[in-house]
């Protein structure tokens, strides 16, 4: 799958997208319920740059490659696609198979005794699809520590399978099919576009 050529970006905001249904019974009482249904949403700004730059051009082609939203990529989001501590060098692996829907993930492979080894709000990513951390773990020996996740996981995922959670690819697709180049000044553009995370 194609990567995103460019990672130099003035702005980057992150949604999580979650689908719940809400009632209220007589008394007024809400009644909640929450679907499997879960994507990342991204919205990316470029640093501003000239048009006939060859960054600018390679963008272009890039996103009109494309065919709006029928193409998919994957896109390294600078400070979003690798944990918070530097010193975790590796992925992880999973220890044992896991099911779809668990939210708790067994990983051997971390750096040993490290505090902090994953903190909330970091990402992780599982075959096609990324995951936040909910809290913050420490690693005993050996490298192994048990991570609480949301969502839960998508797929079924085999004994052994990496946890990446270094240069994170988050694998998205255009959320419309129009891209918009922005003229910032008198001699430079900006892309600006919105992200989803796609499965096919």
């Amino acid at each position: 799958m194609a990567l995103f050529p460019y990672n130099k970006f003035s702005s980057v905001s992150i949604s999580s997208d979650v689908e719940t249904q809400s009632t209220e019974s007589k008394d007024g009482t809400q009644i909640v319920r929450q679907s499997k249904k879960h994507k990342f949403k991204f919205k990316v700004t470029t640093i501003p740059m000239k048009p006939n730059s060859l960054e600018a051009r390679e963008i272009a082609g890039f996103f009109n490659g494309l065919g709006g939203r029928f193409g998919m990529f994957e896109m390294v989001l600078p400070e979003y696609s690798s944990c918070w501590n530097s010193f975790v060098y590796q992925n992880p692996e999973l220890s044992g198979a896991h099911e779809a829907g668990t939210t708790q993930l067994a990983l051997v492979g971390l750096p040993n005794n490290m505090p902090n080894a994953l903190v909330s709000g970091d990402f992780v990513k599982i075959r096609n699809k990324a995951y936040m951390v909910k809290e913050s773990i420490n690693t005993g020996t050996g490298g192994s520590a048990t991570v609480s996740i949301y969502p839960p996981l998508r797929d079924d995922v085999p004994n052994s399978s990496t946890c990446v959670i270094k240069d994170i690819p988050f694998q998205v697709c255009l959320a419309s099919d129009v891209t918009k180049i922005e003229r910032v000044g008198a001699a430079t553009v900006q892309y600006s576009f919105e992200l989803e995370e796609a499965w096919r």
